[in-house]
Order: C-alpha cells, then sequence, then structure tokens
C-alpha cells in the first residue's frame, strides 16, 4: 500500500498560548504590555510601559471568561484580592510557588544585594531598623532570608531602596548598579505584603514590624499615602496590642540586641508619625507622654557596624538628638492644632490653657547639641563622618520647623517665625546638597511643611506689613526648592508655584 505523498507546501503550525491580556494602563491606551528585560515573567509581570511611564501596573478591570462556564472554581484561582485600598499585585502567583525560598531563588542575587547596600548607605542613618553588623554578616552567610518573616523584611528593604533608586535619591551614586534598577519597587512591596500574617497576634517577630515600618517608609518617600496610613496605622495597632511602648511589659527572654533593635524601631517610627502628621494634617496616633522605650545606645560597644571607615554606632548620639526634637514637637503640634469650631461643645476642661515652654527646651537642646552636630561635613570615605553629616541635616530641619510651630501656635509672634522660616532656608543652603538628594521626600516633605504653616495664616487677618513678610520668606523657599536639582521633588514643583500665588 502507497503512503501518501504529503504535499511540501503545507506547514504543520505549532500551537501556541493565547497571549495574556495587557495591564490597565495599556488596554487604556490600546497597546501591547512589553516585558521587562531580564527578568522571569513567571515571577514579575509588570510591564515595561508601566515603569516607563512611572505608573502602577495593575488588573484591576473585569476579566470577560472565554469558553464554557466553569463548573467550579478553585480557592488557588482567585488573583485579585481587597488590600485597604493598597496597589493589587500586578502579577500571577502559581499555586506552586507559594514558599519564599523559591520565590526569593527567582530573584537575581545582584539586585538584592545592590538594594540592601543602598539601604545601609543611604537610609539606615536616619531609620536604623536593623542591627547592620549583625544583619550583613547573616546575609553573606546567605542566612537571611530563612523564613517567612525575614523575606517579607528583606523585600520591603528592597521595595525603599529601590524607590530611592527610581527617584535619583541615593547617597553614593557609585552603588546604583544596573541590577538595582531590574525591577520596579512595586514588586517588592507585592512580595512583603504576600508574606506578611493575616492576624495580629502573629505580629509580635521583629521581623514583621520591621516590615511595617519600611513599607510605611516607602510611602512616605513615594508620597503614597494609602501606604502610609495603611502600614503606619496597622503598626500602630501591633503597638498597643502588644504593649511595644512599654519596656518593661517586653518580653523578658529578648535578648541585649534584641531590645537595642525594638528600640531603635520604636523611635524610628514614632518619628514618622510626628512627620506624617505634620505634612498630612492628622492626630498623631502613638504619643510621647506613653512612651516608656529607652533610647538606642550610642556607646558603640552594642556592635560594630559592618561598614568599612565606620568604627561603630557613635553617630547615634545625634540621632537621639533629633528624637528630643520629634517629642517636643508632637506638643507643639497640639498647641497649633487645637483650632475648633467656637460652637462645638467639649465640655469646659480645656487641656490647651497650660503653660507650655517647648521654645526653650529647644533651646536647651540645642546648647547641648555636640560640636560635631553642628557643622555639616562634606561628603566623604569617612563613613562615620557621613552618617553623622545626616544627623546635622536633620537637626537644622527640625529644629526650625520646630521653633516656627512654636511661635506661630502663641499667635502672637509671626515675625519671629518667619525670622526662622529665613534661618532655616540660610542654613539649608550651607548643608551639602548630597545629604538632602539621600534623605529624599521626607527632608522636602518637612521643609514644603513650614511652607504651608506660612501659608495657613496668609489668608487670616493680617496687615499689609505681615502679609508681605510672609510673602517674602514662601518665595524664598519656592526659589530654594526650585534650586535643589533632583529628580523626585513633585514636592517642590507643587509647592513653588503654590507658594509663589500667595
Amino acid at each position: 500500500m502507497l503512503e501518501p505523498v504529503q504535499d511540501p507546501t503545507l506547514v504543520i503550525r505549532r500551537k501556541v498560548n493565547r497571549v495574556s491580556r495587557a495591564c490597565d494602563f495599556c488596554h487604556k491606551r490600546g497597546v501591547r504590555c512589553k516585558p521587562m528585560p531580564g527578568v522571569d515573567p513567571a515571577v514579575l509581570s509588570n510591564c515595561l510601559t508601566c515603569f516607563e511611564h512611572n505608573v502602577s501596573c495593575t488588573y484591576t478591570r473585569p476579566g470577560r471568561k472565554r469558553g464554557s462556564k466553569a463548573r467550579g472554581i478553585s480557592p488557588s484561582s482567585s488573583v485579585h484580592t481587597e488590600s485597604g485600598g493598597l496597589p493589587i499585585a500586578s502579577y500571577v502567583r502559581p499555586s506552586s510557588d507559594t514558599s519564599y525560598s523559591s520565590r526569593y531563588q527567582k530573584i537575581h542575587p545582584a539586585t538584592v544585594r545592590a538594594l540592601v547596600n543602598i539601604y545601609f548607605d543611604t537610609i539606615y542613618p536616619i531609620f536604623p531598623f536593623f542591627d547592620e553588623g549583625v544583619f550583613m554578616q547573616d546575609y553573606k552567610q546567605q542566612k537571611i532570608p530563612s523564613d517567612s518573616a525575614s523575606y517579607a523584611a528583606l523585600m520591603a528593604m528592597c521595595a525603599l531602596s529601590s524607590a530611592h533608586v527610581a527617584d535619583g535619591t541615593v547617597f553614593n551614586q557609585d552603588l546604583v548598579v544596573p541590577a538595582a534598577k531590574a525591577i520596579n519597587h512595586q514588586f517588592f512591596i507585592d512580595e512583603a505584603q504576600a508574606f506578611l500574617p493575616k492576624n495580629i497576634t502573629d505580629f509580635n517577630r521583629t521581623e514583621y514590624i520591621q516590615c511595617l515600618g519600611l513599607l510605611s517608609l516607602t510611602g512616605t518617600h513615594t508620597s503614597n499615602p494609602h501606604l502610609i496610613h495603611y502600614y503606619l496605622g496597622l503598626y500602630n495597632a501591633v503597638v498597643c496590642h502588644f504593649s511595644l511602648f512599654d519596656e518593661s511589659r517586653w518580653d523578658r527572654s529578648f535578648s541585649l540586641a534584641e531590645r537595642e533593635i525594638r528600640r531603635r524601631l520604636y523611635w524610628s517610627l514614632y518619628r514618622l508619625e510626628v512627620h506624617s502628621a505634620v505634612i498630612y494634617t492628622h492626630m498623631p496616633r502613638i504619643s510621647d507622654t506613653y512612651s516608656a522605650v529607652e533610647y538606642p545606645v550610642p556607646s558603640g560597644l552594642f556592635t560594630r557596624d559592618y561598614t568599612e571607615n565606620c568604627s561603630g554606632d557613635n553617630w547615634l548620639t545625634g540621632w537621639n538628638v533629633i528624637t528630643d526634637l520629634y517629642r517636643i514637637l508632637e506638643h507643639a503640634l497640639e498647641r497649633f492644632k487645637t483650632s475648633r469650631p467656637p460652637d462645638l461643645s467639649l465640655g469646659i476642661a480645656n487641656p490647651y490653657a497650660l503653660p507650655y515652654e517647648e521654645v526653650s527646651y529647644a533651646d536647651e537642646i540645642q546648647n547641648r547639641v555636640p560640636y560635631e552636630y553642628r557643622t555639616p561635613m562634606p561628603k566623604s570615605a569617612n563613613v562615620e563622618q557621613n552618617r553623622k553629616g545626616f544627623q546635622v541635616s536633620n537637626i537644622v530641619c527640625t529644629l526650625r520647623l520646630l521653633k516656627m510651630v512654636c511661635f506661630v501656635a502663641d499667635g502672637q509672634s509671626l515675625t519671629k517665625a518667619c525670622k526662622v522660616a529665613i534661618d532655616l532656608i540660610d542654613d539649608c543652603e550651607v548643608i551639602p546638597i548630597d545629604y538632602f538628594r539621600a534623605i529624599g521626600s521626607p527632608m522636602f516633605q518637612e521643609l514644603s511643611g513650614i511652607g504651608y504653616i506660612l501659608s495657613s495664616i496668609a489668608g487670616t487677618s493680617l496687615s499689609i506689613e505681615q502679609y508681605n513678610e510672609i510673602r517674602i520668606v514662601l518665595i524664598k523657599m519656592a526659589d530654594f526648592l526650585d534650586k535643589c536639582d533632583i529628580r523626585l521633588i513633585s514636592t517642590s514643583q507643587r509647592a513653588g508655584p503654590q507658594f509663589r500665588d500667595l
């Protein structure tokens, strides 16, 4: 029997899978999603188009089902879940890829290593959430991540560092290697979120608290109030649930190192809470009045920093000074925010009639600041000196902000408040721009917050002289923000024109 002769013109086509649907941004523009180069789509489906336009790559629109209706849906097939207003994960996680170890293996080690180095170079001097020596030693020995909690903290650290890379706010630009730019910070946020506990009773691990703080900072840096309020609010719930505000009620099994890390965490996030209250004009959710936690030890005896050219954590002396200023700022802010409708019935008690001496306290702290934290030093190869430079920059801005809030709250010292604002601008012009660039959004948010405080009273009953006095300060503030050539300054881009329009 003869075999059938095959037509050579016939080509057997290989069956291919259907192209997955486009993300919301690309769908709206009518274009296909472009994959991120060098990234496994199974791990990250964030498209290159969204990355180039600096928007979140999401899949929130309802998808149409094709073919016959399914008889049943397995629990693992659900992709989108409610996240309290937070960005929804923009990639599908396979059900077989739920362990932290298998997912961590799909991220290039060079990317994580670069982002870890950027955290300790740029972010750690202001928010020292970790013991640098122990962390770096464990990381180099591949002991981190060791479980879901440490993986969540590591991913949150990478998210914050990646956000700094995206807008150019890195202290040492030599650390911004190509691997640091490989993945968008939203991917790391999604990874950290995926491994956070669902029950508040499981949040007592230090790594989970670090994760909450880092995600809150990422929201601050990216000006995402939803991210800030969600995770900072969740952190404050954890503080209340586990009585983290009272060191005497901590677990007695904590080692000295564990206690020291928790002290750093507590006061770092207390400062972030006060900062958030100033910028977003909400009430502070945690108070200095109820805080019974010691300051971090700045002796250098607790642990030696892992970084070369850094003799220890003596720079924490200046860091603790800043915490003092924030504690006074919280009480001054209470006076500034006491304006209520006159017909609001609150009883006969007036807790704000008590005598306040915030300005004198601030002057006392300023006089006790060591000399090495009064003069800004240029960027150098000495890591400890650079970290002290971070403290100098922060002390200058926080001290001036505190004094101005006090003077404005007094209601009779507008001229003094304007002088403080002018002094602040003059001081900032002396500080090397590298420190402002590294601290990033929080620093410029505080500067703009000073302008907001002055502009908030510009529309009240003022004399012509007072109005012109405020206007001169705001224009000078806007000019300074415009001179800071940093990509992140959406804050200054918004604030500058608003100040000049007054």
